[in-house]
């Protein structure tokens, strides 16, 4: 009898014996989050090993409808929006609006789409310090009168 050993087993529930599921254990449920750029194509790729017997009874479920946006947009439809650019640096970021774009303010969310900073804008290049960011991924998101690509970046 072949066993592999523990490893995060914080996210595992013993059911030897469970009267609800036929498996002998489960995970909590799992939640993930990725910054995406709407119309471009993604991949989820998920692996699944079975080392504890000669039964085949391993699964994966997913809840329904669980696969969406936070809903972020651009704010406005049937418009082409613009890319500003992003310059990173060790603890802030530059937005650089092109010149035909116009902003009022710009917003970062977090992977949840929780707002976690908002700024006014005031001119082509605009500065945010994200050294008090907590590391992940996190979406600007500039709002006016032009419709622009929200951007992403990592904070390590």
């Amino acid at each position: 009898n072949f066993r592999c050993p523990a490893t995060n087993e914080q996210y595992y529930i013993n059911n030897t014996g469970g009267a609800t599921i036929t498996y002998n254990g489960c995970t909590v449920n799992l939640v993930a989050f990725a910054a995406v750029v709407p119309g471009e194509t993604y991949h989820f790729k998920l692996a699944v090993g079975d080392a504890w017997d000669s039964g085949f009874d391993s699964g994966v479920f997913f809840e329904a409808f669980s696969f969406r946006s936070s809903g972020i947009t651009t704010g406005l439809a049937g418009t082409a929006p613009v890319k500003p650019g992003l310059l990173r640096e060790a603890d802030a970021i530059t937005v650089v609006f092109p010149g035909e774009s116009s902003a009022d303010e710009l917003r970062v969310l977090n992977a949840t789409g929780t707002e976690v900073m908002r700024q006014r804008v005031d001119g082509e290049r605009i500065r945010l310090h994200t050294g008090s960011l907590a590391p992940g991924v996190y979406i600007v998101q500039a709002l006016g009168a032009m419709p622009m690509v929200p951007l992403r970046f990592v904070q390590e």
